[in-house]
């Protein structure tokens, strides 16, 4: 059994296939890629990471976002991954955590 919880995460993975070309990526991203392309140019596939920190309530996020496209069918792959998380020491398996020990303090009283 762990000595204490040091990491609580929820990740979300998210794909979607879209029809080649992608004129817009604005339309699916909230931080799209922007390269300088010509019109003669397509951005065929990327992959950004970057990394956020929240001091206010201590929490932090990965969010990756990519795209991989298969040239057989004129279609991609369009991925967001967020992985949100808090560093923090918490009790081992079998007690209460979080949301769960709020419950059961208000429950007591």
């Amino acid at each position: 059994m762990p000595k204490q919880i040091t990491r609580v995460a929820s990740r979300f993975i998210n794909r979607m296939s879209l029809t080649l070309p992608i004129h817009e990526f604005s339309d699916y991203l909230a931080s799209p890629p922007s390269p300088s392309l010509t019109n003669e140019s397509a951005l065929t596939d990327f992959f950004q990471r970057f990394s956020i920190h929240n001091s206010h309530c201590g929490l932090s996020a990965n969010v990756i976002q990519s795209l991989e496209r298969n040239l057989q069918d004129h279609l991609a792959s369009l991925l967001l991954d967020i992985d949100v998380f808090k560093i923090e020491a918490l009790p081992p398996a079998g007690q209460p955590v979080g949301r769960a020990a709020d419950l059961e303090k208000h429950a007591a009283t």
